[in-house]
């Protein structure tokens, strides 16, 4: 136990002079987590408690905004850990249930939002295509599939896993995407978490700001930007940009690859567009060496931050943050 101890306080140490990035997606009440499809996509409410008060007392939270500043100046250097909060789609739920805790703990963090879904009922197309995939069958994944051209011949003899299927519809051009989801029957929403599933609206948006939280860009739309041709990509970035600063009232510089996906050719339009920073889904720490426009975070995944039944783990999760992975007393 000792020796575990001081390899997570050397781990720590090495963070100094970097900003750590934490990815979140979604915060559930303890109820609703449990029935979520996507477990990696979102954290308990009780997990999030624990995580904020763990680095509010642990770290200098900073907003992407401050931590690069200071990676820039040279005054990352401190006493305690550098950490950043960061949130992708925008999700209700991140201010109903997450902003809240992130207030009472003095947290600030920035939420990449998809601005085309703000203030809709629509729903992103991964979420749609989640809910199909529950309940149909190996036999019907394949018939949609083969109903639209694609080679189904890949999910041989059992229904592929929800990380596998997804994975794969990402790999399809949109259109072919699209089709494929259409031709699955929808068993329509969760009543019980449609009031957290929608995205947010522009007055959720502005409360955020006025608690002293940052509002990023994540697309129009979430699509993958690289399949995109170069009008689309232009109209996907600056369409949402200039929508974002029009309902804030104030200009948005920050940003958040759908996905992670990206080339030189998007990190470029992006840029142009006028974002002076941008999030990869690439694990790793930021020192004065990273490039602002493709920042290494650290997602997390509600398995790098819990015990042996569930439960939020402190240990764990500085583990995890310090990038120990496992952690020798972990599960």
């Amino acid at each position: 136990m000792a020796a575990a101890t001081g390899l997570l306080a050397l781990a720590e140490s090495r963070m100094r002079g970097r900003m750590t990035i934490l990815t979140f997606h979604r915060v559930l009440p303890d109820e609703l987590f449990k029935d979520y499809l996507f477990p990696s996509l979102a954290v308990s409410e009780s997990m999030f408690r624990g995580q904020m008060e763990s680095i509010a007392r642990r770290c200098q939270v900073v907003t992407l905004e401050e931590g690069l500043q200071a990676l820039k100046s040279g005054q990352a250097e401190g006493d305690k850990p550098m950490v950043a909060v960061t949130f992708d789609d925008g999700y209700a739920d991140n201010v109903r249930v997450a902003a809240p805790i992130m207030n009472a703990h003095g947290v600030r963090a920035t939420f990449f939002v998809v601005t085309g879904f703000i203030g809709t009922d629509a729903e992103l197309w991964y979420d749609v295509a989640a809910r199909r995939w529950q309940i149909a069958t190996l036999e019907q994944l394949a018939a949609a599939c083969r109903a639209c051209g694609i080679d189904a011949s890949w999910m041989k003899k059992a229904k592929p896993d929800i990380g596998h299927w997804m994975s794969f519809l990402k790999r399809l051009e949109p259109a072919q995407r699209a089709n494929v989801v259409a031709e699955l029957a929808d068993p329509g929403p969760l009543e019980s978490r449609r009031h957290l599933d929608r995205l947010m609206t522009a007055e959720e948006l502005r409360e955020l700001v006025d608690a002293g939280h940052v509002i990023g860009s994540h697309t129009m739309s979430h699509p993958l930007l690289p399949q995109l041709d170069a009008a689309s990509l232009k109209a996907e970035l600056e369409t949402s940009l200039s929508q974002l600063q029009k309902w804030l009232g104030q200009p948005v510089r920050g940003f958040s690859y759908p996905n992670g996906d990206h080339d030189d050719r998007v990190r470029q339009a992006v840029a142009d567009a006028g974002c002076t920073h941008a999030c990869t889904t690439r694990t790793g720490r930021n020192g004065p060496e990273a490039d602002p426009m493709r920042l290494s975070r650290i997602d997390m995944h509600p398995s790098r931050a819990s015990g042996l039944h569930g439960e939020f783990d402190e240990p764990s999760f500085r583990a995890s943050i310090s990038l120990i992975h496992p952690y020798p007393w972990s599960r």
